[in-house]
Formats: C-alpha cells, structure tokens, sequence
C-alpha cells in the first residue's frame, strides 16, 4: 500500500498506511515511537542532560528504551502491568520512568514513602511490580519484600545514562505474569491527585493523553525542538514527569536535570544548563525572586525564552518583577491531571 506522512505533533511525522474505507483505523503513536522517530530524524541530538554524565542523545535514549523494555519482558512485564517507580529524583528516575511507561503502566512513586505508605497503595493500584534503586535502601524495601509482587532493581548511571539497566530480584507470580505492547489507548501513567478535596486519586495517563499535553505545550508556549525544558519538579509529581520530562521529548525538544532543584539555586542551573523554559509554583517564584534581588547585581545569566507557574494564586507584583529581571514573560496555566493543562 501506499504510505503517507500525517504530521503528529511539534514536527513529529510518523508514517501511516492509507488503508481500505471499511480497515481499521491506522495506528495512533505511541511513546516508544515518538522517541524511535526522533531518533531516526535527530540521533546526534540531546534528549536529556544533567551535571556530572554525558548528555544522552535521543539516539541513545532509543536504544535504552529498548533494552530496558528487554528487561521488563523477561521479568514478566507486558502493557497491562502496573510497575512502581521509587527512584531517588535524577537521571535514573527519569530513564526508568520513560521506559517503563513506553512498555507498561508506570507509577512514579517517592522514594521517602514509608512502609505503611507503600503496602497502602500496593493494595489500592493492584502493583504487579516495583523499581528500587541498587545503590540505596528505601524505608519501603522490606514492606515490598512482604508483599508478594515482583521486585526489580535499577542500576546506577555511572558512564552514561543509557547504560542503566533493570535486574529482577524477586520473580512476579506465574499468574500476574504478562505479555503484549501498548496502543496509542493503553494507559502509560498512573499519577496521584493532591487531595485537596479528600483521599488522593489514581489519575490514568494514556499515550494518547500525553500527545494531546504535548501538542498544548507546543501550540501555547511554542516549544520546539529547539527548546530545552528544566525539570527542577520531582520526577513522581504529576507536572514533573508529563509537563516537564515526558512531554518535550515527544515534540523532540530536550530536557535539563538539574542536581540542585531549589529556588536559591536557580542563577546556577540557568547558567549550568542553559534551559529555555520552567515550571515553578509560585511559592518557588517568591523565594527564586528574593535570591535574584540579593545578588550583587540582580542578573543571571540564562537563556530562558518565558516560564511558567500555576496551581496557587501568583502575585501580580512578583511575576511582574521577575519578568524585569529575567527580561522574558511570565505564564500562568491552570488545569487538571485527568484532562492535563
């Protein structure tokens, strides 16, 4: 058959069959094929970046999708699985979390939970599996070793981001063991509400929902892949993996980790990494504002293009400030994790 180019999002093009009026529907993009298409037109390119590693190039965060998908299925781990990540915040949660939500459904969980906080939401999310980093214990290894699912352990970046890899250490049951890879509708995430209005819910993130959050970022704040997002959130919260982690790598743009996430460390890793655009609350703006107005002179050098805030209430007198001293605009977005920005 013939092939046409059907343009995606943020200059992804994949290539769609033109099937017969009475086929199916040809196949929706998913995550692994974003990033395998960006790989193809851009390998040479940055995908991920943080201090003291390489930075990981889209050519090589393909590849390290891939084999950590091989890892997953000889672990017994298909689409419909649901996969704890409890990394410690970095370039290894990052990686991990990617892939495992390219291959299966992934929740990005704190690593500070405590023993009674992981049993709790094994029962509530039906777990099939957890990651625990190999370099360090958590409070929640013992209750995981208790709870009858599968166990597998991240190894530490070390020479380069895409040689972390996944080694199970407890087998997942014979009966919970799966098979199968994801469609466009198969959910990718599960992230977690903030409770304002009760008990935390378990929000489901499909592929196709993480398109559409990327496609808003790209036609609102025009990223492209010339942009370079700071992923200063952590790698669980629900703004940090879809809106600054995941999302731009789907539009081909790269992302910055910075090892120093807090507001009085902003002046370092605009200077160090040199993003484009952030996120912030606005609690994270005010003091980022009072460090900016004790240095000496009041600048930073950076190359930021804009950033954003939302969730609270943003003073109108500081985004008005800092957008002096930034010399770029503010943004403010609202919205929600079942329907993204």
């Amino acid at each position: 058959g013939r092939y046409v180019r059907q343009p995606i999002i943020g200059g992804i093009l994949l290539m769609n069959r033109v099937l017969p009026s009475n086929s199916i529907e040809p196949k929706l993009p998913t995550i692994s094929d974003a990033i395998e298409l960006q790989a193809a037109l851009r390998p040479d390119s940055p995908a991920i970046l943080c201090a003291g590693l390489p930075a990981l190039t889209f050519g090589e965060l393909d590849r390290a999708i891939k084999q950590i998908g091989n890892d997953l299925r000889a672990a017994g781990i298909g689409a419909a699985s649901r996969v704890a990540v409890m990394l410690p915040h970095g370039p290894e949660a990052a990686i991990v979390s990617i892939a495992v939500s390219s291959h299966a459904i992934c929740f990005p969980l704190a690593s500070t939970l405590t023993a009674a906080e992981f049993s709790s939401e094994v029962e509530r999310v039906d777990l099939d599996a957890v990651i625990f980093p190999s370099w360090t214990d958590l409070p929640s290894t013992d209750a995981a070793g208790a709870s009858a699912i599968g166990i597998l352990r991240a190894s530490k970046a070390k020479g380069s981001l895409a040689d972390t890899r996944l080694e199970s250490v407890v087998d997942i049951r014979a009966e919970r063991r799966r098979s199968g890879a994801p469609s466009a509708q198969s959910v990718a995430v599960i992230q977690t509400s903030s409770g304002s209005t009760g008990i935390p819910k378990h929000v489901l993130v499909t592929h196709a929902n993480l398109f559409d959050v990327a496609g808003k970022i790209r036609t609102w704040y025009g990223v492209s892949e010339n942009d370079r997002s700071a992923c200063i959130l952590p790698i669980h919260a629900a703004l940090g993996f879809k809106l600054l982690l995941l999302c731009p790598l789907l539009i081909g743009s790269s992302v910055t980790l910075p090892n120093k996430q807090q507001a009085e460390d902003i002046a370092e890793w605009c200077r160090d990494l040199n993003p484009t655009w952030f996120f912030a609350a606005p609690a994270y703006l005010n003091a980022a504002l009072d460090k900016l107005r004790s240095m000496a002179d009041g600048k930073v050098e950076h190359s930021l293009r804009f950033f954003v805030t939302g969730g609270t209430h943003f003073s109108e007198r500081v985004g008005a400030r800092l957008e002096e001293i930034l010399g770029v605009p503010g943004l403010e977005q609202y919205g929600m994790r079942e329907a993204g920005p």
